[in-house]
């Protein structure tokens, strides 16, 4: 659970259950479209819904992150990759590490820094520094309206209309020109060691 929150606190109890209903949508979906290595995406998305559901310390974010879980035949402690996710409070929300693209062993998608399947403390570690490839610097240039319109394909809905869809499967009444206009310029904080 984040750090600042309270298992015993009712209103804690109830934010987390908001975020961690959000945290699901966006894994469901993931799973339902066989998404891999969709960290942008679904960050993106699940940052607005957040955002949407009332979760003001919602964070979109980006940097290298640090995966322990590899293939044995890989003779690496570990892969450095290029990353999305969400941050509350510090704590990482994040969805695609269930479907990595690089070679490493997907795992539970972790709702604020807990993997779901065990409630066990992520053994991911997020911003852990070293320079983002060509895709992942051009993601952190963009705004979550560029990235979104640039996004294309072909005969998929685009991710304003599937944030849209995922909305309404939260109770949201979202629409693309207010959704747009309330988070279009929002840009992904870039994330490294301090």
């Amino acid at each position: 659970m984040h750090p600042k929150l309270s298992p015993t606190n009712k209103a804690d109890r109830e934010y987390v259950e908001r975020i961690t209903r959000v945290a699901r949508v966006v894994c469901d979906y993931q799973e339902a479209r066989v998404l891999s290595g969709a960290c942008h995406e679904l960050s993106a998305i699940g940052y607005v819904l957040l955002r949407e559901s009332g979760i003001d310390e919602a964070e979109l974010c980006i940097g290298v992150a640090h995966s322990p879980h590899v293939p044995s035949f890989i003779p690496v402690d570990g892969i450095a990759f290029d990353h999305s996710w969400i941050e509350i409070g510090g704590a990482p929300i994040d969805a695609a590490c269930a479907a990595p693209l690089p070679p490493s062993i997907p795992v539970a998608p972790v709702i604020v820094g807990m993997h779901v399947d065990d409630g066990r403390p992520t053994e991911i570690t997020y911003g852990v520094g070293g320079a983002l490839d060509e895709d992942g610097a051009r993601v952190a240039s963009l705004t979550l309206a560029a990235y979104f319109d640039a996004f294309d394909r072909e005969g998929e809905p685009t991710p304003w209309e599937t944030t849209i869809a995922l909305g309404a499967t939260l109770g949201l009444t979202l629409d693309a020109a207010t959704t747009r206009s309330r988070h279009g310029e929002t840009r992904w904080t870039l994330r490294a060691p301090k």
